[in-house]
């Protein structure tokens, strides 16, 4: 995925994996296996190269959960480097928040 592709050396250098590996359990983007294939890795950075291959093999839904795991986990300046990428790419980030807002209007 370009997306991941481009911020891929920021990524791998300053994500927290710990609670971004909770919020993708908790959506369905890693299965427990994959998990356990994460915690088997040594260092923090081998761990987000194996969460950033998992996400990319989930296609545009992972990419989505990814962004906004990274966002709830207060990683905002990578969330920020994601979303400004597919703003400029007119990727996929840009209609999953589009359709965020639109859905919370509806419920309010």
């Amino acid at each position: 995925m370009p997306l991941i592709r481009d911020n891929r050396v920021l990524l791998v250098e300053d994500m927290e994996t710990f609670m971004v590996v909770e919020h993708l359990i908790q959506d369905g983007i890693i299965s427990e296996t994959d998990q356990e294939i994460i915690q088997n890795n040594q260092t923090k950075k081998e761990k987000a190269v194996c969460i950033i291959d998992i996400v990319g093999r989930r296609r545009s839904r992972g990419l989505q959960l990814f962004a906004k795991a990274l966002k709830e986990t207060n990683q905002h300046h990578l969330w920020k480097a994601l979303k400004t990428a597919g703003s400029q790419k007119g990727n996929v980030l840009k209609v999953f928040y589009v359709k965020k807002y639109i859905s919370k209007n509806i419920h309010v």
